[in-house]
């Protein structure tokens, strides 16, 4: 071959790898294109989005009186000294002057229990997503649960047990109707806590008073609607996160951001900014239509349902460092769910408190029946159906609350599903392998009161933590 011939052909090969080379990098190029940009269809998600209401703020009492309230002195309630706040023998005085000063919040709380709860919604709704950051209206609402504990505490300890009970009811009522308030999560979390405060006020009140057993049926009467949060209510509870998620996801595909809802702290480069839209609501649809389906059924599949829920979260999150969680394109947007679901998996909590709703009812029953018979009956069933229209369910298992009648403890077998024979810490009720309570009338429950008085009497400034939402 010439010289000539060989340059020739020296040059032809070049070019062909020079195509080859081209044709490559096109491809990879096109790959990489389909795995950061291409999307999959819509998911079909319309039996999910909640119907949001469209409600002016002057038409909406609770938004209003979230408003008013910050025009209160009710924040005092976690200023004042800890002796004052929780009651300790000799404050009486400085509990009297604080519930004094605090009039106006008083009547904002009656006024709004006098409108239409139908009309209730949270203030920005949909729009409140950060539970790391939540809005001073939710720190109001507690400071007026706190305060309206005060006063239940100070009636009740004065002797004036019938308005102690009233006031009592009206807070396990606000509890109720901020949980059929239309919200978020979030939501749900604050008004749980309003209303797991006024049902442990209940026992205080009802042991301190002599109430008759008519008395106790108007009072069992007037609890039995008020069943807080409902398979409804968290349903739309779920569905507004769902909604919130989709909502936030173009701004996240932009800022690149996904460690916490408000996209304080973001991702790496480009890795944030891997959000594709359809695919990730499609996958926490996956995740959470599940948990909403049972919930149309009962707590307890609800409850199953989101078990396999939070199993599913914790194995895509030992996904996060593997090769394959990134091939797909959508790791900002997977990293979006895990976070999402992992901070308002609540659904325990929710049964918990249900529990001890239906724990209240049953104890109250259980006081008439004694009153009646000079006894305590030898099973629930016995309380059917004069003292109960039907047996209380345990919201963790579907099945009856258990009674102990010769321990005297009434009691679900909580979070663990598995009757542990009423193994129970009276003093931090939701702590014991079960979940429940010592008949409040029995002498080792009254034992038990006297000797958590005596000690919140006697302990130092500061050591008492108060919970925060």
């Amino acid at each position: 071959m010439t010289t000539a011939e060989q340059a020739a052909a020296s040059v032809s090969s070049r070019r062909v790898w020079r195509i080859g080379l081209g044709l490559l990098t096109l491809l990879l190029a096109i790959v990489g294109w389909l795995i950061i940009f291409l999307d999959g269809p819509p998911p079909d998600d319309a039996d999910i989005i909640p119907q949001w209401s469209t409600q002016t703020t002057d038409s909406n009492p609770l938004a209003v009186f979230c408003a008013d309230i910050k025009k209160t002195s009710v924040e005092e309630v976690f200023t004042i000294p800890e002796s004052t706040r929780y009651l300790h023998k000799g404050s009486e005085a400085e509990v009297q002057a604080f519930l004094d000063s605090q009039s106006m919040a008083f009547t904002l709380f009656d006024h709004l229990m006098a409108t239409d709860p139908a009309t209730w919604q949270w203030p920005g709704g949909i729009q409140v997503t950060d539970i790391m950051a939540p809005p001073d209206y939710f720190a109001k609402i507690r400071e007026m649960s706190f305060t309206m504990r005060m006063k239940v505490q100070q009636l009740s300890r004065q002797g004036h047990h019938e308005e102690a009970l009233q006031h009592c009811l009206s807070l396990v009522a606000f509890g109720h109707r901020l949980h059929g308030s239309k919200g978020t999560i979030i939501h749900q979390m604050a008004a749980s806590t309003t209303f797991t405060t006024a049902l442990s006020l209940i026992e205080e009140v009802m042991a301190n008073g002599a109430f008759t057993e008519g008395q106790l049926q108007q009072i069992q009467m007037d609890l039995e609607p008020l069943i807080g949060c409902s398979p409804t209510d968290y349903a739309f509870a779920l569905r507004g996160e769902y909604l919130s998620l989709k909502r936030c996801l173009p701004e996240a595909r932009q800022k690149g951001w996904g460690v916490m809802y408000d996209g304080s702290t973001p991702l790496p480069g480009i890795l944030g900014r891997m959000v594709k839209t359809n695919h990730t609501m499609s996958l926490d649809l996956a995740l959470m239509r599940p948990v909403v389906a049972a919930l149309t059924r009962s707590w307890h599949e609800a409850l199953i349902a989101n078990e396999q829920l939070s199993r599913d979260i914790q194995h895509l999150q030992s996904q996060i460092h593997k090769p394959r969680f990134y091939l797909d394109g959508n790791y900002g947007g997977k990293v979006l769910v895990i976070q999402t679901h992992t901070m308002t998996n609540f659904l325990p909590r929710i049964l918990a408190t249900n529990s001890q709703y239906q724990e209240v009812l049953t104890m109250l029953a259980l006081r008439r029946f004694e009153l009646q018979h000079g006894r305590l009956p030898a099973t629930l069933d016995e309380l059917v159906p004069t003292y109960l229209a039907a047996p209380p369910i345990d919201p963790f298992s579907d099945a009856p609350l258990r009674w102990d009648a010769s321990r005297k403890i009434l009691y679900s077998v909580g979070p663990n599903l598995t009757d542990d024979g009423g193994a129970i810490d009276p003093g931090k009720r939701r702590r014991g392998e079960d979940a429940g309570n010592l008949y409040w009338w029995s002498p080792e429950a009254i034992r038990e009161r006297e000797e958590q008085l005596q000690e919140k009497n006697t302990s130092s400034p500061g050591k008492r933590k108060t919970r925060s939402l």
